[in-house]
């Protein structure tokens, strides 16, 4: 995670973190969509999140992932739009990534 113009240290995450972390059940069943390069690979998903002073859901802009499949990055996608921030001191944009790890 990255805040872009923010402090980077671990308090300054701190809230980011908690309302993203709310979501990981979601998208760990967003992961089951996976079809590209192969179901049962692992890899990332990242968006840039911005998000206004007064908190609540963000715009997201710049999905990148090398893992595809279009229901895979429309529930990720979702996901992240549902996502509901506490209200901030300034606006912020927050680059954001998941990686996604299989093991037998």
């Amino acid at each position: 995670m990255h805040i872009g113009g923010g402090p980077n240290d671990a308090a300054g995450k701190a809230p980011f973190e908690k309302a993203i972390e709310q979501r990981f059940p979601d998208f760990l069943r967003c992961y089951r969509l996976v079809t590209e390069p192969e179901p049962g690979k692992g890899g990332t998903f990242g968006v840039d999140l911005h998000i206004a002073r007064t908190g609540g859901k963000p715009r997201v802009e710049q999905p990148r992932s090398a893992l595809g499949g279009e229901p895979f990055r429309a529930c990720m996608l979702a996901v992240f739009e549902s996502v509901e921030f506490p209200a901030l001191k300034k606006p912020s944009v927050v680059s954001y990534s998941l990686r996604f790890t299989v093991e037998s």
